[in-house]
C-alpha cells in the first residue's frame, strides 16, 4: 500500500490543490461554454459567464458612459474603475444611456 501512496502521489507537491488536478481528467479541465453568435468566437469556463456576456455585453452597443469624458462600457463597473483611476478628484457616478444617471 505504501509503494501505490507513493507512486499515486509522485509529482504532487503536498497541495490538495494539486492532488485534485493531478486526479482529475483533461475532459473536466476542457468543459467550456461558447457563445452562439457566429461573430464573436469568445468562450467561458462558467454558464454565468456566458449568460451575463448574452445579457449584457455581445452585439449590444455601450450602455454606460463617463460623465467628464468619452469613455463607454458595456458594464456599469468598468466605467466606475475608469473613474477612479482617470477622474478620482471628481464625484464618481455613472451615465446610464437607457435611463439617463446611476
Amino acid at each position: 500500500l505504501d509503494a501505490l501512496s507513493a507512486l499515486l502521489l509522485s509529482g504532487v507537491n503536498g497541495s490538495f490543490k494539486a492532488f485534485s488536478r493531478s486526479l482529475s481528467s483533461d475532459a473536466d479541465n476542457n468543459i467550456r461554454f461558447p457563445c452562439p453568435n457566429h461573430n464573436c468566437g469568445r468562450a467561458f469556463n462558467w454558464k454565468r459567464n456566458l449568460t451575463r456576456h448574452l445579457k449584457y455585453e455581445c452585439g449590444l452597443q455601450p450602455r454606460f458612459k463617463c460623465p467628464y469624458c468619452d469613455y463607454y462600457g458595456k458594464l456599469k463597473g468598468n466605467v466606475s474603475k475608469h473613474l477612479l483611476r482617470r477622474h478620482n478628484t471628481r464625484k464618481i457616478y455613472v451615465v446610464d444611456l437607457s435611463q439617463g444617471t446611476s
